[in-house]
């Protein structure tokens, strides 16, 4: 234990101690723990660059479009390495790294160790076995604004820490700006700790000037993103298919995403735009690129159906029902709350350090009410990295000089840690997912066998795209995999990776130009809702024909 405490002393402050400690953490994720998307979006996401449907495009509304550029001129240099995964690690290895660093300078002895031993427990799971690019972004988005805060927290400004901060902000930036920068807001007890003590540590007539160095030293970050955004901006305006991409799919998130105005209710405002119920089943259920009757004006229309939300008592009061209960159904809000139990224990008991505790509270409460009176919450993604900030948040607050660990109690934290968490991991031990690697691997055999049949598109309803569970992190997506399968909708509908796949064989209309085309197959477990689709808006006597299986999905062709 002695050589242990040397060599954590002599080698905790150098960057390559942090680095090795994560690297082996994600070793021991890799060799325990099988790595899967989270969501499908992922997937989507990545089809954007690595050529699997044939056309590239750096521009999507999820990422920076810098992320594109960079990521797809590495798919352009070699399509044979999984370049969109690789990126993702490398940020969440920068960030993580990042935090270590930081801990272990501040705190002494075991103490930083114990704490950025928890954070891998939970956060790092969440980075390298739960894939999914929001949750990195935030990670990122943190981290760097945790940096930064370390790095002029004495009073004086360490421009190394700023610009790496910086950068590491921006990485988190490129990859989902929203998420990035409110993880980074999350973190505010840092920033009012920083700013409320400025009274205590400085003379009256010196106090004006740190805070110019605190606002000075997120100038960079600042900059980075203002011109990052230039650059989006850019890319959408010099294309006339990001243009109507961005205006079609902000049409569609501002029903999918949040509130699908029901049927129900509103029978009469659909009629006049020509939607009944079985057409508002399939558009709900994300088969809505009919281009003709659910178009973008038609969206706009339909989002007007949308109850105006008020805040009030019963909005409130909802809040309530759901919140704080909730809460806990989330693992980093229980990490939330042991760095929240040790700020109290061993932070600083000052005004100042009590009020920044008190003001994150009431910041975070107001960022989730604000997702549950727009609609947007309880995605649990998003939820991870909003956590992971206001825990960074309050470490900045955690008193540095008052805790101190053994080693006995602190190798005991971490693995209490570690075993509480293993609930989470167990369904995704290796050995406990080898009947679900065989699913995937059959799953990307249905895919060949539709991409090798280049003379039928194969268009799927959302429920039977095999693409979307086919291919985990680290698989490879062969080139042109999805050049010939297409879903009937989706974030990533009417964008020009999307739109290549109809153009190759002549759609404009998925929905009416499948009737009597010999070159396109439905994928569908039952027919009798498109085929209903159909006789109501292009062929009332049209009639659908079981052609073939693919997997536990049928095919299908219409006819007049």
């Amino acid at each position: 234990m002695k050589k242990a405490y040397a060599l954590l002393s002599r080698n905790r402050k150098k960057v390559w101690f942090s680095a090795v400690l994560n690297a082996l953490f994600l070793l021991l994720l890799l060799v325990v723990t099988r790595p899967y998307f989270e969501t499908n979006d992922d997937i989507t996401l990545a089809g954007f660059f690595n050529l699997s449907r044939g056309t590239q495009d750096a521009w999507t509304n999820i990422s920076n479009g810098l992320f594109g550029v960079i990521v797809g001129a590495c798919y352009r240099l070699t399509a044979q390495i999984p370049w969109y995964i690789l990126f993702l690690y490398g940020a969440a290895f920068f960030s993580l790294t990042t935090v270590t660093y930081v801990l272990l300078n501040r705190f002494e002895g075991w103490s930083g160790l114990m704490l950025s031993g928890v954070l891998l427990a939970y956060f790092g799971y969440e980075c390298y076995t739960a894939v999914n690019f929001t949750k990195i972004a935030a990670c990122a988005g943190a981290a760097g604004i945790f940096l930064i805060y370390d790095s002029v927290r004495d009073g004086r400004a360490k421009i190394p820490g700023i610009v790496i901060g910086s950068l590491v902000i921006l990485m988190g930036y490129l990859i989902r700006p929203e998420e990035a920068l409110a993880a980074a807001v999350s973190t505010a007890a840092g920033a009012f700790f920083l700013i409320l003590r400025i009274r205590r540590e400085e003379q009256k007539g010196r106090r004006l000037r740190r805070l110019g160095m605190y606002v000075l030293s997120v100038i960079p970050a600042v900059l980075l993103i203002a011109a990052a955004k230039e650059y989006d901006t850019f890319q959408v305006k010099s294309s006339a298919g990001r243009t109507a991409y961005q205006e079609y799919t902000t049409a569609r998130s501002n029903l999918l995403d949040y509130d699908f105005p029901s049927y129900n209710g509103h029978e009469t405002e659909y009629e006049k735009l020509g939607i009944n119920q079985n057409a508002w089943t399939l558009y709900k259920g994300w088969n809505f690129y009919d281009p003709d009757k659910m178009s973008v004006q038609v969206m706009q229309e339909i989002a007007k159906f949308q109850q105006e939300r008020k805040i009030d008592k019963k909005l409130v009061k909802d809040f309530l029902a759901l919140y704080p209960d909730r809460f806990f159904r989330n693992q980093m809000f229980l990490i939330y709350l042991f760095v929240l139990i040790l700020v109290i224990l061993y932070g600083s008991h000052s005004a100042e350090g009590v009020a920044s505790v008190l003001l994150q509270i009431f910041l975070l409460g107001g960022l989730f009410f604000y997702l549950f009176y727009a609609g947007r919450y309880g995605v649990r993604r998003v939820d991870v990295g909003i956590w992971w900030g206001g825990t960074l948040g309050l470490l900045v607050v955690l008193d540095q000089k008052n805790i101190h660990f053994n080693p006995k109690a602190a190798a005991s934290v971490m693995l209490f840690a570690l075993i509480m968490n293993q609930m989470t991991w167990a369904p995704h031990y290796r050995r406990q997912t080898v009947n679900a690697r065989l699913e995937d691997l059959n799953k990307q055999n249905y895919v060949s066998q539709m991409s090798n049949d280049t003379d039928h598109l194969y268009i799927c309803l959302s429920n039977c795209y095999y693409p979307a569970g086919a291919y985990g992190p680290f698989d490879r997506v062969p080139v042109g995999a999805t050049a010939n399968i297409i879903t009937l909708g989706g974030w990533a509908t009417k964008s020009i990776p999307y739109m290549s796949v109809f153009q190759r064989y002549g759609i404009e209309n998925p929905y009416r130009d499948m009737i009597d085309n010999e070159k396109v197959r439905l994928v569908a477990d039952s027919p009798e809702r498109v085929l209903a689709y159909l006789h109501d808006y292009y062929d009332a006597d049209c009639t659908a024909e079981k052609v073939g299986t693919i997997g536990d999905h049928n095919l299908y062709v219409f006819r007049s």
